[in-house]
């Protein structure tokens, strides 16, 4: 897909259509493999015969279902990464140029983590006194 428009593979479009159908071809392929997998790992003492296990209408609904979540999810993501990494490489460079910003970034956490003990206290108290 790439060969055929690489200056397309390289937009947010491009990217995303690329993860996705290659997510969803991959969960497409796989997904026989998957369901013998799973017949062949019955418990002994539950085992269902071929016949009775594999359900057509229950194999295409879960594997549908199951690829479109995949791909939608790694799609996304691969939107999401390069203005991810705009913004770490700015907030480090940000960092490096202000050393004061480390400083209320530690306090910060610090406050988070005493507020949360304090929560977690009174959580106990009130719930200590029913």
């Amino acid at each position: 897909m790439i060969e055929r428009n690489p200056d397309k593979a390289n937009t947010n479009m491009g990217r995303f259509v690329n993860m996705f159908t290659t997510v969803i071809f991959a969960c497409v392929l796989s997904a026989p493999g998957n369901e013998l997998r799973g017949y062949c790992l019955q418990p002994p003492n539950r085992a269902l015969p071929f016949g009775e296990f594999f359900k057509p209408d229950k194999f295409v609904r879960s594997t549908s279902v199951g690829a479109l979540i995949m791909a939608v999810s790694l799609g996304v993501g691969t939107l999401a990464t390069p203005q991810v990494q705009r913004l770490w490489a700015f907030l480090r460079e940000y960092m490096k140029a202000n050393p004061v910003g480390w400083v209320l970034l530690l306090l910060f956490a610090l406050h988070q983590a005493l507020e949360s003990r304090r929560h977690n206290e009174l959580v106990e108290k009130v719930e200590g006194g029913k």
